[in-house]
């Protein structure tokens, strides 16, 4: 099983190598993802990637269990999740809103989860 963090490298990956060339977008997110220090770019992305970390300490944690089997912790976490997509209609600081609604969406559907729910 892909763990969260494999989940994120990969889809920033296939960003990457999809857009690198084709608009300065692309390259400005690739480049803020890798190299956020401060500002809003760099809470979303520790957001992000702290959410994969929970759902992946969980799954150690309850032998392989998901996110959306637990009704209290997965409905708590979904909520986190809806909220930091939410943010995403702000700031970015070079980030790309698309990309990172992405991953939020594939990180929910990895835990039996939906984003639109």
């Amino acid at each position: 099983m892909e763990t969260a963090k494999e989940l994120i490298k990969r889809i920033t990956g296939e960003t990457e190598a999809k857009i690198v060339g084709q608009n300065n977008w692309g390259v400005r997110h690739v480049n803020a993802w890798k190299r956020q220090k401060h500002g809003f770019g760099m809470g979303l992305s520790r957001m992000i990637c702290g959410l994969g970390d929970y759902a992946d300490d969980y799954r150690k944690r309850f032998e392989g269990q998901t996110l959306g089997e637990d009704y209290v912790l997965g409905v708590a976490w979904l909520d986190i999740l809806k909220g930091v997509n939410r943010l995403l209609d702000g700031e970015l600081d070079g980030l790309d809103g698309g990309t990172c609604s992405t991953i939020l969406g594939k990180l929910a559907e990895r835990e039996g989860l939906e984003i639109d729910s």
